[in-house]
């Protein structure tokens, strides 16, 4: 990439919240297990609201004046910032609508999972948006400080939730992303994250097990019964009992090893390694 700024802290926000919606869309997709009550009841939708809440706000009051400021004159590129930041107004009204749906004993389960559906559709376009055409504006408009600017205001919200905030954001992430983001920790930030702050996240209950097992089971029937199907011969009951199990999903390695960035120094403040900065 010839990117001015260093993104890569703004693309792991984005991977994370696709990964945490798809989890919101399989419970929602559960019939006998109340999926309204197993989400209101799951750490992972109280985590997925929050940081993604704090995210929209952080770019709301810094990143889009920040950027309308420059490109002001430019009538279609000030309109690209208002449209990105109008996503933004109808996306929170969802998530208080899937809550109270959830809580409503009667008819809510009727509205539950259309809202849900709405919320992925819109939110999933809006991270698009966002990358295909937000992001190569900000590069190309805003100067290193601006967007350092922008991730410090963003890290400052969310120091207080930094040791959940962190393995959240990085859980599931592929090793280029850990050593771009942990890249740019300091050795002992890097040895919170791994020790410490990364097996309290994993010890955690975030969304329920019926609803990954169920996905899973049922990938497993659909993956046996195509074998079967694909292998004349092959008894009943042998399927049966391939879909019971399932395959065991692959061990995720371990995140890499890596060093403090360049750009930090040997005890920098927090936001100053967590924060994006400019490419060398």
């Amino acid at each position: 990439m010839d990117d001015k700024l260093d993104m890569s802290m703004m693309f792991a926000m984005h991977d994370a919240l696709r990964r945490e919606l798809a989890q919101v869309a399989r419970i929602a997709r559960l019939r006998d297990d109340h999926p309204g009550q197993l989400l209101r009841a799951a750490l992972g939708w109280e985590l997925f609201k929050k940081f993604l809440v704090v995210h929209h706000q952080a770019e709301d009051d810094t990143l889009w004046p920040a950027l309308r400021a420059r490109v002001a004159g430019r009538p279609e590129r000030v309109a690209l910032a208002d449209a990105l930041e109008a996503e933004h107004a109808v996306i929170e009204p969802l998530l208080t609508a899937i809550d109270a749906a959830a809580a409503d004993p009667g008819y809510g389960y009727q509205r539950f999972g259309d809202i849900v559906d709405e919320l992925a559709t819109k939110l999933t376009a809006h991270l698009a948006h966002e990358e295909t055409d937000g992001l190569p504006l900000i590069d190309a408009s805003l100067t290193p400080q601006e967007w350092q600017n922008f991730a410090q205001d963003h890290t400052e919200r969310l120091r207080g939730d930094a040791a959940t905030y962190m393995p959240w954001l990085l859980n599931g992430a592929s090793p280029q992303m850990l050593d771009a983001v942990l890249g740019k920790f300091p050795p002992p930030l890097l040895t919170a994250f791994r020790e410490q702050w990364s097996p309290r996240y994993a010890a955690l209950d975030i969304w329920p097990p019926t609803a990954e097992a169920t996905v899973a089971e049922a990938a497993a029937a659909e993956a046996a019964a195509a074998e079967a199907a694909a292998a004349p011969g092959t008894g009943k009951d042998s399927v049966l009992c391939r879909s019971r199990t399932g395959p065991k999903p692959p061990r995720r390695p371990p995140p890499p090893a890596v060093t403090c960035g360049s750009r930090c120094s040997s005890s920098p403040p927090l936001s100053s390694c967590w924060c994006s900065t400019t490419r060398s």
